[in-house]
């Protein structure tokens, strides 16, 4: 129980971080560019959450940060009082409903019928489906509904579900290509490899066993590679979002996100 409160909790700092990262990616153009601003913090949730939370996170992400920042009014209904609170923390300019989504009379005393966007985003399919075709039964508002099984998808086709949203594939599509883990090489500290985007861009996982050029320096006063982002450090149970005085340390684990390939150690994001 303390695990998944504790993997909620930092989903929604992920999905929060989604919502701003654009200001930081916006400092290397190349990278802001080829990789939209939301791949970095779902990649994380997958890496630190695990992919389940990865595939929420994914799924939710572009739907909510679309109409947060063209100042639509976003309710979210949530029955779970944790989430709820793990939700308003994230996503303060939304408001968060602490209440039984599949009641039809709740949805109609909540504005159902002069809603200008539907979307179905609970963990079981049929209830998506129905959710969505009640929906659509007394409103004229856009349609979007959740699937997350694909073997029923050309039954659904024949349904009237708005925009289908499967997050696997959007996970898939928008992150990790393929996945594969590096082998315990000797003088090889790089524990887990992405590579996204026709395998254009790399996000590196690196253990840090050993002091280096990396280490003991403010990251103000590294000289780190082009075409480079340092995304996140983890020291014990600590997760951090790197800044300027923040200093990488033995025992850390550090995420990059680069255009460079063949980086095998934490010293090779450091300019010679």
């Amino acid at each position: 129980m303390k695990q998944n409160l504790k993997n909620l909790t930092l989903s929604a700092m992920f999905l929060a971080l989604g919502l701003i990262l654009p200001f930081l990616t916006g400092q290397i153009p190349q990278i802001g560019s080829m990789l939209s601003p939301m791949h970095i913090p779902v990649l994380l949730c997958g890496m630190v959450c695990g992919w389940p939370y990865g595939l929420a996170v994914g799924a939710v992400m572009p739907l909510l940060r679309g109409l947060l920042e063209n100042h639509v009014r976003v309710r979210i209904v949530e029955r779970d009082p944790a989430r709820c609170d793990v939700l308003a923390q994230a996503l303060p300019e939304a408001q968060i409903l602490c209440e039984d989504g599949s009641n039809r009379e709740f949805l109609l005393s909540e504005g159902l019928t002069s809603t200008e966007a539907f979307v179905a985003l609970t963990n079981i399919d049929e209830e998506n489906v129905l959710l969505t075709l009640f929906a659509k039964k007394h409103s004229n508002g856009k349609l979007v509904t959740k699937i997350n099984r694909l073997e029923f998808d050309d039954i659904l086709a024949g349904l009237d579900l708005g925009s289908i949203v499967y997050p696997k594939y959007m996970t898939c599509d928008y992150i990790v290509q393929y996945v594969r883990a590096l082998q315990n090489e000797a003088g090889n500290n790089i524990k887990t490899l992405y590579r996204i985007l026709d395998d254009r861009v790399e996000a590196l996982e690196f253990t840090v066993h050993e002091e280096s050029k990396a280490t003991g320096v403010p990251l103000s006063q590294l000289h780190l590679k082009k075409n480079l982002l340092l995304c996140c450090i983890t020291r014990g149970n600590e997760i951090r979002i790197p800044r300027g005085g923040d200093q990488i340390q033995v025992g850390d684990n550090v995420i990059v996100v680069t255009l460079e390939h063949g980086l095998h150690d934490l010293r090779d994001i450091v300019e010679d």
